[in-house]
């Protein structure tokens, strides 16, 4: 396993993470973390286009034979 590819796992795991957030603990985020909720707005319109964008990214590498 190259570089890439687990960097690209790495990047997967945080738009996984970040779409769970975004769904399900929005409120807990915006209360715990209020200087970094500040910066780093949670939404969930955007969360999604971010998984989208990675599992697209994941379509190019399975394709180009990178993963497997």
């Amino acid at each position: 396993m190259n570089i890439e590819v687990t960097i690209f796992y790495l990047v997967l795991l945080d738009a996984i993470v970040c779409n769970l957030l975004s769904l399900f603990c929005a409120d807990w985020y915006v209360r715990n973390f209020r200087v970094f909720s500040h910066w780093f707005p949670i939404g969930e319109g955007w969360a999604i286009y971010y998984l989208v964008l990675v599992l697209w990214v994941w379509s190019l590498m399975y394709r180009n034979g990178m993963l497997f």
